[in-house]
């Protein structure tokens, strides 16, 4: 156990060392200062980081204390420390080296102005985002006692204000039910991609939560509809809000994910466990980033003709659809917005009907694609909910990895020519143009 001394009116701090030796050292901390009691702390602080470095076999750094070697100490207790030293490296790289006890509020200014600079072309939520970063890690160092206080305390009017950097952008976040369905029924798309655009289309979920939606999610037995789980998103971390959404499966999920599930040991090269991902990359089965699902998704998108959007951008067409289609708007919310925490007992007793849920999901007038038809399945048309789109035969591949018993009719013959199924959908007559909002936007305008 080491301690801390006073020679003169230095702080000093006494520690053993790796090979079993007691070194003294002194510190920048004084007691002729205004405050010796918090010089005495922060002195306390510092011995208390050199024996957790000791005591995880790192040699201990005696020098004054840099940004750069507290933020790799800070991102290594991270669950995401790796990505969030590379923040640290691309964007705070002018306040990396400088002592950690000597930045100062104009430091930080300086450092946000250099982030607005024309040059960066940064947005504005994303200069929020690695400031809210940089300001957490010096919050902890507070909290460690290695600063007396933090200096991210900015003036008003510093930080940018929060809109987005292309105004117009918003407004086409979404992808119409046409070109939804043609993303899920289109062969050209690999398989899996199909899968995951059907889980988003269909339930509203961000691209970590179906990333990391495991065959253990989903309740094939629950009624009217089965079930899907989305607790936890990537490797098992929660959800961005910290809520459990459990949205029913619409009829045309549920085929495809059959569908999926009859392929899936042909390309993973074994039986799916409970444990095992939905749709990880193949073969190992590991989550994908969004970094590599978007830029695929616009490569799809190129390859139809359709105008390049995000993959969130599912989530917003989910909501909108629906709405459109006349399911209550509290219900959907529901669905794609529950909260992580109530306000009191009696909101945490408040809960949307299941049966309700399903109706509004149901609302969906998606037609299973051609490659996930059941054998022997009934063609149903529905000329006038429906989008018109070209039927599309099974390639070649499709029909060694879908089976027989997926492409065949009910003679057993290879069907040449399977038609587009669409599932009975009760779908109400379509509302007078007006606006659904919400309590702080207009979700859609009709």
């Amino acid at each position: 156990m080491g301690s801390v001394m006073v020679r003169g009116s230095v702080l000093w701090v006494q520690f053993k060392e790796l090979n079993g030796k007691w070194r003294k050292k002194p510190t920048p901390f004084r007691i002729d200062g205004n405050d010796p009691d918090r010089q005495r702390k922060l002195a306390r602080g510092m011995l208390d980081q050199i024996e957790r470095d000791i005591k995880a076999g790192i040699a201990p750094d005696l020098g004054p204390l840099t940004l750069r070697q507290w933020a790799e100490r800070w991102t290594k207790t991270r669950e995401r420390g790796v990505k969030e030293m590379q923040l640290f490296e691309n964007y705070a790289a002018m306040l990396l080296p400088m002592r950690l006890d000597l930045i100062r509020p104009r430091d930080i200014k300086a450092w946000v102005e250099e982030l607005k600079q024309p040059g960066r072309d940064l947005a504005a939520r994303t200069i929020w985002h690695k400031y809210s970063h940089l300001k957490t890690c010096l919050r902890d160092a507070v909290v460690a006692e290695l600063i007396p206080a933090t200096p991210c305390v900015l003036p008003r009017g510093t930080l940018p204000p929060r809109i987005d950097k292309d105004p117009t952008w918003r407004a086409g976040a979404l992808f119409s039910l046409a070109e939804a369905i043609q993303l899920i029924s289109d062969e050209r798309i690999e398989l899996r991609y199909r899968v995951m655009y059907a889980l988003k289309a269909l339930t509203g979920a961000r691209h970590g939560e179906v990333a990391g939606l495991t065959w253990g999610d989903i309740n094939w037995t629950a009624t009217p509809l089965p079930k899907i789980v989305f607790a936890w998103q990537y490797e098992k971390r929660r959800t961005k809000t910290g809520a459990t959404k459990i949205p029913p499966m619409h009829p045309t999920l549920n085929a495809i994910l059959t569908a999926w599930r009859a392929v899936w040991p042909s390309l993973y090269g074994r039986e799916p466990e409970a444990t095992d991902r939905v749709v990880g990359l193949i073969p190992t089965g590991k989550c994908e980033d969004s970094s590599q699902a978007n830029p695929a998704l616009r490569e799809h998108l190129e390859m139809l003709g359709l105008r390049v959007r995000d993959g969130h951008d599912f989530r917003s067409t989910f909501i909108s659809i629906a709405c459109d289609a006349g399911a209550p708007e509290y219900i959907v919310k529901s669905i794609t917005h529950p909260k992580p925490v109530v306000k009191d007992a009696f909101e945490a007793y408040l809960k949307a009907p299941y049966d309700k849920q399903c109706d509004a999901v149901l609302k969906l007038a998606f037609p299973v694609p051609a490659w996930a038809q059941p054998a022997g399945a009934v063609v149903e048309r529905v000329t006038e909910n429906a989008p018109e789109m070209s039927a599309t035969v099974a390639t070649t591949d499709e029909r060694a990895l879908l089976g027989d018993q997926l492409l065949t009719d009910e003679s057993g013959q290879d069907g040449s020519e399977p038609a587009i199924i669409y599932p009975v959908v009760p779908r109400p007559a379509r509302k007078p143009a007006e606006s659904w909002l919400s309590a702080d936007k207009t979700v859609l305008t009709l």
